[in-house]
């Protein structure tokens, strides 16, 4: 059961990284990947799944029902995981070629759980964008 929740969580954290859209619901091509991070995580709080999607690579396109769909997922995600209560950022490394990051993060769950996680970023022409590596 551990290591279902785990692998969930894992998926629900790549999803809410690149798809979160923050307090005002964008990501600016200036982003640094933590901010992107940063605003993904911050959705995750506010319980804004919907928001989250729109940090992932890949959305720019969906449909406000794929978007819907994929917040649904990402809320069921959270849940089971205990959902977050906080996070801080802990570092960031961009490879060299410019065009991927990581982004360490530690996460607090609802219950004060806390774990270290890593979340994949890939630059796009609309900016960082979070994967599902």
């Amino acid at each position: 059961m551990n290591r279902i929740l785990t692998i969930a969580m894992t998926c629900l954290m790549v999803c809410v990284l690149a798809a979160c859209g923050g307090k005002n619901g964008s990501v600016s091509k200036s982003d640094s990947p933590s901010d992107v991070v940063k605003k993904a995580l911050t959705c995750a709080v506010d319980k804004d799944y919907k928001g989250m999607v729109k940090y992932f690579d890949k959305t720019a396109d969906a449909t406000e029902q794929e978007l819907e769909e994929a917040g649904a997922v990402l809320e069921l995600l959270y849940g089971l995981a205990g959902g977050v209560s906080s996070f801080e950022i802990l570092g960031e490394e961009i490879d060299e070629s410019g065009m991927e990051a990581e982004v360490k993060v530690k996460i607090t769950d609802e219950k004060g759980a806390s774990r270290t996680d890593d979340a994949d970023l890939v630059k796009t022409d609309q900016g960082w964008r979070l994967t599902m590596d």
